[in-house]
């Protein structure tokens, strides 16, 4: 049992009154925590919510009427009346809390005082390749780990423990932000900034049966951090989730001593997951913005630069692999950039690369409409000044001297029969595509030097 000295637990909810209960109601059966230390807000809701705090005496409670605040004011108003020298953890209503699962999270913010916060992984009552599961907690057990925490690069809303030390050096969170999702990241990037880490605890779960983030959308808009976002940050989005597929073209044993160059690492989270799978790995970042760069740089060694002035310096070391993550597509000369990665890469060594498709179906139906709009994000992102194909890629590769060794494609969009209807019209249109090339959304690339380039 964890004392009601040590945690307060914070549930904003709006229009989810069954939810809060079952939250509630879980966690002081699974985890034996106390009325008195919960903090569960109304934002806004019609179905009863406040009605039923009112007649409530175990808990403290905040009832916004009209739902006016965002979620990091929220959480401000939260810390300022009811938390002391308490840690923090936010939960999400609809979150159902597993057996262990807050003490385990309890221990693992313990382990030292850099670790910020720490949060539990996430499941859901639904089939897994092929097997049912008649319950979380069957689930649980059969994916449970004896013990062990991978380092995280953001910081979930749906169920988050926050050390109180963290809570007062970053004097709360942002109230600019009116989203959960970005005040989150926001947070948790302003605690990197300060030598704090966060882990995902892999013997520790949440049940998710409800999304809460939906009523801020339908308040406030899906978008609307995004602005302040990019002024604070001078960053459109925050890529806090890495590229499995990309990383799975990482060919090395668990312990095994290699180095990695990710251009265009972003705030790093690439690289965080090949630290937390490659213990000896040598990770190395080069960023053009600032800002992330400072991220990442709690993660590899960073250089602030433009790959395409040409100009690294590594002071001799050559890598296994250089990682072109979404960033080829924003290059003026994306075939210069990796001719000239040759003289960064071992012999051996190894282009991966991730490259969004001009030639996906969404696309064509745009253009076939007469449109080629541009928008904030995807395949038709504003700041895309190169477009590929399948062909281009290849041949773009093979002009640079490489090989491709690998190559597969992730799909994007919902394949409808309209869709497959609109993809056969344009095979028929041509006498050199293949149906994949209609359905790849982004080509995901392994390429390695010629031979008879190696040899000059």
């Amino acid at each position: 049992m964890i004392k009601n000295t040590e945690m307060r637990i914070v549930i904003i909810a709006g229009n989810q009154l069954e939810a809060v209960k079952s939250t509630i109601e879980s966690a002081k059966v699974f985890s034996g925590l106390e009325e008195s230390q919960f903090i569960v807000v109304d934002n806004g809701s019609g179905d009863g919510l406040g009605q039923w705090l009112s007649t409530q005496q175990g808990f403290d409670y905040m009832i916004f009427e009209d739902a006016a605040e965002g979620y990091a004011g929220i959480l401000n108003e939260v810390i300022k009346q009811f938390v002391g020298e308490e840690d923090l953890l936010v939960l999400s209503p609809g979150l159902m809390v597993l057996p262990g699962c807050i003490e385990t999270l309890y221990d693992a913010l313990e382990e030292d005082e850099q670790t910020g916060a720490v949060c539990a992984r996430m499941i859901s009552n639904r089939s897994e390749e092929g097997k049912s599961f008649s319950s979380a907690a069957e689930y649980a057990a059969l994916h449970a780990e004896p013990e062990g925490k991978t380092e995280i690069l953001g910081l979930p809303y749906e169920g988050v423990l926050i050390r109180n030390e963290m809570l007062r050096e970053l004097e709360g969170f942002d109230s600019q932000f009116l989203l959960p999702g970005s005040t989150m990241v926001d947070f948790a990037f302003r605690g990197i900034k300060k030598n704090y880490r966060y882990y995902e605890v892999q013997n520790a779960f949440f049940y998710k049966i409800s999304d809460s983030e939906k009523i801020f959308f339908e308040k406030f808009g899906r978008d609307v951090d995004r602005p302040v976002l990019k002024q604070k940050w001078e960053m459109n989005y925050f890529n806090e989730y890495p590229n499995y597929m990309l990383l799975s073209f990482v060919e090395k044993e668990k312990e095994e001593e290699f180095s990695v160059l990710e251009i265009g690492c972003d705030c790093g989270v690439n690289l965080l997951r090949l630290k937390n799978e490659y213990p000896n790995v040598q990770l190395y970042g080069v960023e053009i913005n600032a800002g992330a760069a400072e991220i990442a740089s709690h993660i590899a060694q960073t250089q602030v630069a433009n790959i395409e002035d040409k100009s690294l310096d590594f002071a001799g070391t050559r890598f296994d692999y250089i990682i072109f993550g979404d960033v080829l597509e924003h290059l003026r000369d994306p075939e210069g950039t990796i001719g000239y990665c040759k003289s960064l890469l071992k012999e051996d060594g190894r282009i991966l690369a991730c490259i969004p498709n001009l030639m996906h179906w969404s696309v064509m139906y745009q253009l076939m409409n007469g449109n080629f709009t541009y928008t904030d994000t995807g395949l038709l992102d504003r700041t895309h000044i190169h477009f590929f194909t399948f062909n281009e890629i290849v041949s773009m590769f093979q002009r640079a001297g490489y090989e491709i060794d690998q190559m597969t494609y992730t799909g994007g969009g919902q394949i409808t029969e309209d869709v497959r209807a609109f993809v056969n019209k344009l095979l028929s249109l041509s006498n050199i595509s293949e149906e994949f090339m209609f359905y790849a959304f982004q080509y995901i690339v392994s390429a390695k030097r010629r031979i008879s380039d190696n040899c000059h």
